[in-house]
């Protein structure tokens, strides 16, 4: 085994092998570094490999940076020779480690335009964030779907011009909200 993890082969192997793991379980899942560093210890990857927390970290910024110049790149060859599109809206806010994220995604391709950290959430920042994020794409917004936040009604109903409509998960908020206990 050492043999073979010392070879370029193996060496190969075990590039391969991190980078795999860090996009799916701490990219696309939820693992976080130290459930990696846990990981590559348990499986003795450690051994041939720096596994450090401070290295995973390192690791881990590099291919954020990689994967949004891929994004970038990849986002304008193909906007290139894009046809026009009508596309809805779909706009929230995430906190990710007490930093506020603005997310604006087309739900019907599953695609996320962006995600912005932004220190306020109103109407001129959210213009800001979707101009942004939509600019050189041949598309059109003629919708927003989103919760009732005045900034993202602002948006859609006094910037943009476009129908406004509530999302499935705030309707269902108030939907139950008579079928709660009022008992605590």
């Amino acid at each position: 085994m050492v043999e073979f993890f010392e070879s370029s082969s193996g060496q190969a192997w075990l590039h391969n092998m991190i980078l795999a793991t860090f996009v799916i379980f701490h990219q696309n899942g939820n693992s976080g570094i130290p459930d990696l560093h846990e990981f590559f210890e348990m499986t003795a990857i450690n051994t041939f490999v720096g596994t450090s927390i401070s290295a995973l970290r390192k690791v881990s910024k590099t291919l954020d940076k990689q994967i949004i110049a891929f994004g970038s790149e990849e986002t304008e060859r193909l906007a290139l020779n894009m046809p026009h599109k009508n596309i809805p809206g779909a706009l929230d806010e995430n906190f990710i480690m007490d930093e506020m994220t603005l997310i604006l995604m087309d739900p019907v391709a599953g695609f996320i335009l962006a995600e912005q950290i932004e220190e306020k959430r109103d109407a001129e920042t959210w213009y800001k964030v979707t101009q942004t994020a939509l600019k050189g794409l041949n598309v059109t917004v003629q919708q927003l779907v989103g919760d009732e936040a005045g900034g993202l009604t602002k948006l859609a109903t006094g910037i943009l011009k476009v129908i406004k409509g509530p999302d499935l998960f705030h309707v269902q908020q108030e939907i139950t909200k008579g079928l709660k206990s009022q008992i605590q």
